[in-house]
């Protein structure tokens, strides 16, 4: 994911022709930079929601999801 990241920000950075000078680097830098914490926070509220999610009766999912 990380690495998915990245080389999308490089290509967003390569196409965008109509921003000039160090704006233009940036982005792709605050990805790389900010990206890890990302990923690091959807993984923790992943672990956190799923139980509750996945460990509810089944009366109840069925009943929400008919």
């Amino acid at each position: 994911m990380y690495l998915k990241i990245v080389i999308n920000q490089i290509y967003i950075m390569n196409i965008s022709k109509n921003i000039t000078g160090i704006q233009r680097y940036m982005d792709p830098i605050f990805g790389i930079i900010a990206s890890p914490f990302i990923i690091l926070i959807a993984i923790l509220v992943d672990i956190i929601t799923l139980p509750t999610i996945l460990l509810r009766e089944c009366d109840e999912f069925e009943m929400k999801y008919q």
